[in-house]
């Protein structure tokens, strides 16, 4: 009977080996899902001579099995999310330094298109990052199997060096500071007062007074958002605890550390607040009540004792007063009467 199940399972292995070769490729292209993709997603380009032009290839790649024609635009951004989006249209200087070589590009069935974006070192741009989107939406064919459901965005990040200027601040700090307990979240308001797109660093790091111990960090942006010269981005992040803290009140330094990405030196803002232990407050609670108590019966302890000695003195005074008072007993000689 057990040579008989071996034999089955070895006869099911095989069989599975013979037949998943025919399966596999079907299951395969089951999921292979129709797309559009493009390349690269982000373009950079430097300025660095006058009237410079710089011109960058963008492949579009379709595995559909019918043509695909899309329009090709140029738009601003926008960054409020902390994550560049196409929005709204080029600003004046940025749609005279740039263009595409087409408006539109019929990508093959499971072919590839190309389109190219020229941006011209004009006059007109000021030094610094200058920032657009490429955005391809598909034309309307009557094809129901080709149906892209979002606009494809490209972002274009545009540097016109000599007069770059990468600079942070913070504008505002948000913690909830407590006598008896450590923050456990923070916001930092980050503004860009440079002319170029940075991506802000920042962690606070709660120390003793001394700075030799931390007891909590939190790190900001651990997404990277990126902030567009003169405007701002709120960042909440946690405070996590590394240590213990005293058992007794000790004031304690909250250090914020910020940079932008990419530059070595930190700036520093520092905040000095008293922290109380809760476990100090119950001992307090209890131990105070208990000294008083202790001390008011020791003090009514010492009184009685001292009003006994004061009676135990006034009564040998009285004693003493009596005994000079009162007049020795006279005695009788031998033979008087």
């Amino acid at each position: 009977m057990i040579q008989n199940k071996k034999l089955n399972l070895l006869a099911f292995v095989f069989i599975s080996f013979l037949v998943a070769p025919i399966i596999l490729p079907s299951a395969v292209k089951a999921f292979d899902t129709p797309a559009i993709t493009v390349t690269p997603g982000v373009i950079n380009v430097d300025l660095n001579e006058p009237d410079q032009t710089v011109e960058s290839e963008i492949e579009i790649s379709s595995n559909y099995s019918e043509p695909t024609t899309l329009n090709s635009s140029l738009s601003g951004v926008d960054d409020s999310s902390g994550i560049l989006v196409a929005s709204g249209p080029l600003d004046d200087s940025l749609s005279r330094s740039l263009s595409l070589s087409a408006s539109q590009a019929t990508v093959p069935a499971n072919g590839k298109a190309t389109i190219s974006l020229k941006v011209t070192n004009s006059d007109l741009l000021s030094p610094g990052g200058h920032y657009a989107a490429i955005t391809l939406s598909q034309v309307s064919n009557g094809t129901a199997q080709i149906n892209l459901q979002s606009t494809i965005s490209i972002s274009v990040f545009i540097v016109k060096r000599g007069g770059e200027k990468v600079a942070v601040s913070i504008s505002e700090q948000i913690m909830k500071l407590s006598l008896f307990r450590l923050p456990a979240i923070a916001t930092l308001k980050y503004m860009n007062s440079g002319n170029i797109m940075i991506t802000p660093r920042a962690s606070i790091t709660i120390r003793s007074i001394d700075g030799s111990k931390v007891y909590a960090k939190g790190v900001s942006n651990e997404g990277s958002l990126s902030i567009l010269p003169s405007r701002t981005l709120d960042n909440t992040f946690s405070i996590t605890k590394i240590r213990n803290l005293p058992i007794i009140p000790t004031k304690l330094k909250y250090i914020t550390e910020y940079r932008a990405d990419g530059v070595a030196n930190s700036q520093y803002t520092e905040i000095q607040s008293w922290y109380i232990p809760p476990v100090f407050v119950l001992i307090v609670l209890v131990f105070v009540p208990l000294s008083v108590f202790l001390i008011v019966k020791l003090f009514k302890k010492r009184q009685q004792e001292t009003r006994k000695s004061k009676s135990k003195s006034a009564q040998k005074f009285i004693g003493g007063l009596i005994s000079d008072i009162t007049p020795a007993p006279k005695h009788k000689k031998p033979g008087q009467r």
